[in-house]
């Protein structure tokens, strides 16, 4: 499986500079994001946290190698997309790493406080004094 999404990465990638950004290819380009987070989600869920973090990884290089109308229009996903990041991160005992990307999910729109706050993905960092304060500022 790793194997077919790094082919299937490095081939979006090398087309995202050449296609034109019609209203199809924003939708093509959203669907292959996520089925990228669905098999981080699987490689979660086999326990490969290293897996999922590299796959989540392109997920964001596929995003941010489009137009900034995409990037703009899909900016909640981009939040979504770090944090999912950070969750598999956290899973690995990557503090500051985590951390790190929490603030960009949070930067890029993400703000389910309720979720980061029972998520037992992020378990690692939840002490974290750092983490408490960006969870203090999503509190709605």
């Amino acid at each position: 499986m790793k194997k077919v999404i790094l082919i299937i990465g490095a081939v979006l990638l090398s087309a995202a500079g050449s296609k034109a950004q019609t209203q199809s290819g924003q939708t093509d380009y959203l669907s292959v994001i996520y089925g990228m987070c669905d098999s981080a989600g699987a490689a979660r869920f086999e326990f490969d946290y290293s897996e999922a973090e590299d796959i989540i990884r392109r997920a964001i290089m596929v995003f941010e190698s489009q137009s900034n109308e995409f990037q703009e229009k899909n900016t909640e996903l981009k939040g979504e997309l770090y944090y999912d990041l950070t969750r598999y991160l956290a899973l690995q005992d990557k503090a500051e790493e985590a951390l790190d990307t929490f603030a960009l999910a949070i930067d890029h729109g993400w703000s389910n406080h309720s979720f980061a706050k029972n998520d037992g993905d992020l378990d690692s960092i939840r002490r974290e004094r750092r983490f408490r304060q960006m969870l203090l500022a999503i509190k709605k």
